[in-house]
């Protein structure tokens, strides 16, 4: 055996386990200790696509808090009151801020509903080294939820309306108030360790390597956060609980698969009140901005059903177009 062949046996391996403990690392990290966004980056960005809503943004600072959730997890947030008996709560999505969910919230606030906006730890004006996918993010909304009680003690209606990863958190807390009304869920995951997956798999790497990293990493979080990863799983939680669901996804998405809400809804529709909007030519979190007139026009005809109790009725559940 030469020299050169010898170099290889010795660096090829060396190669490939150095490859492997970085991809780990990278995923690990890329999942627990996100990008922190600032709400001024969401209100930029919001103004360049001509979704900034100047009306809204006037009364963010009407009563803000901030809850005490765990050690170095502070939830900083706002409420701007209307109708002291509908609430509307916006869950933002993965590394985004309160602000990204001002757009979603035009319907409610121009109907006099009382509208909560906050931020999940590590983002916007929260406190937190460590995120998650949903999982963490779900005792951050459950406190919102008490604090909310107490400043609204007499709502009668509760909205939870989440964005991708804020979508997860509240479809997962759903099944733990039996007060929330509806959930509206816009580009939501059916569980956290497939969307892991999913986006290993639009790589060229293959798939006994890809599960054997996505095995690795869960391992990990496992210990450090604090959470099991495999518990985040949305479409699991919704299937447990009986409450209308309106599901909203880009079809060019590709970030997380239309496959994820087409498969919890196909699973719920005959068992609790479930719509599907799919918008065309949208990709991810984009359906509002690539088609308000429907995006809006089917969150209406929802939220009519669901304040009029037609929820109740045979024939809710529907592929909407």
């Amino acid at each position: 055996m030469n020299i050169i062949s010898i170099a290889l046996v010795m660096v090829l391996p060396l190669g490939f386990y150095l490859f492997y403990f970085t991809l780990r690392v990278y995923i690990f990290f890329r999942i627990i200790r996100h990008k922190h966004l600032k709400g001024r980056d969401s209100i930029r960005m919001l103004k360049e696509k001509g979704m900034f809503n100047s009306v809204l943004a006037e009364h963010m600072d009407d009563e803000p808090f901030e809850i005490h959730v765990e050690k170095h997890v502070t939830i900083r947030g706002n409420l701007i009151r209307g109708s002291e008996e509908k609430l509307a709560v916006f869950c933002h999505g993965f590394q985004g801020t309160k602000w990204d969910m001002t757009p979603h919230a035009r319907w409610f606030f121009e109907r006099g509903w009382s509208c909560l906006f906050f931020d999940f730890r590590t983002c916007g004006d929260s406190s937190g080294k460590i995120g998650s996918l949903g999982g963490l993010e779900v005792r951050d909304l459950e406190a919102v939820m008490n604090w909310a009680k107490s400043a609204l003690p007499v709502q009668k209606k509760t909205i939870l309306y989440g964005l991708s990863m804020g979508a997860a958190a509240a479809a997962v807390y759903s099944t733990r108030n039996s007060s929330i009304d509806a959930v509206i869920a816009d580009s939501v995951y059916s569980s956290a360790l497939k969307e892991v997956r999913s986006k290993l798999i639009r790589t060229v790497l293959p798939k006994w390597f890809i599960d054997r990293v996505v095995a690795d990493v869960t391992g990990w979080i496992r210990f450090y956060p604090g959470y099991r990863i495999s518990e985040m799983n949305p479409e699991y939680s919704l299937m447990r609980t009986s409450t209308p669901l309106l599901l909203i996804h880009g079809d060019e998405d590709m970030q997380i698969p239309p496959s994820m809400p087409f498969s919890i809804f196909s699973k719920r529709k005959e068992l609790a009140p479930t719509r599907l909007f799919v918008c065309k030519h949208a990709g991810f979190c984009q359906s509002l901005e690539t088609d308000v007139q429907r995006y809006e026009k089917h969150l209406q005809g929802f939220m009519e059903d669901v304040l009029s109790d037609a929820s109740k009725l045979t024939g809710f559940s529907r592929l909407l177009r």
